[in-house]
């Protein structure tokens, strides 16, 4: 999968995701989640544990899915997500 190369997973697939690092847990479920052929992303925090290569990478996937028409919702409370962003809601 593309987004296995790309997220850095290839070496990391042989490891039970229970014995995975955080950051590789959370790359594992990012390419399972931007390898599905869907209309809407409602991604919680997803740039969390992310190394810069891969948030970097997330980035420009996310600004892709938008640009084709795709919804992308992103979560987000302490990461500025470098994505083209058309609405922000501050919650108190």
């Amino acid at each position: 999968c593309e987004q296995v190369e790309a997220l850095g997973l290839a070496n990391a697939l042989a490891t039970p995701l229970r014995d995975a690092s955080l950051g590789q847990q959370r790359k594992t479920l990012l390419a399972l989640a931007l390898a599905l052929p869907v209309k809407l992303l409602l991604l919680d925090e997803p740039f969390n544990a992310l190394d810069a290569a891969s948030a970097h990478h997330l980035a420009e996937v996310l600004t892709a899915r938008a640009r084709q028409g795709d919804q992308v919702i992103l979560l987000t409370s302490h990461v500025e997500p470098h994505v083209p962003v058309r609405d922000t809601w501050l919650l108190g």
